[in-house]
């Protein structure tokens, strides 16, 4: 599975600190009609650590009738 790495905001004050980084792992991807995307239960669940990612399906720069929602899990994190 595709792992996916943030590195933290830069503190405003000093470009030099990072305050670490979130890895996360892609559980699951796919497509969902427009209309039906608010039907999907799985994305309302209070679950610890997940990130859910939703987007507009797009085909040759037009937006089509369906969204691509990204479910993944934090898999470590790092202190900066």
């Amino acid at each position: 599975r595709p792992k996916y790495r943030h590195q933290g905001h830069r503190n405003p004050r000093s470009a030099s600190r990072s305050h670490g980084a979130l890895t996360y792992t892609v559980t699951r991807a796919f497509a969902v009609s427009k209309s039906q995307a608010g039907d999907v239960k799985s994305l309302m669940a209070n679950t610890p650590n997940r990130v859910v990612l939703i987007t507009c399906g797009v085909k040759g720069g037009v937006d089509v009738d369906f969204n691509i929602i990204v479910d993944a899990f934090l898999t470590s994190s790092t202190a900066g």
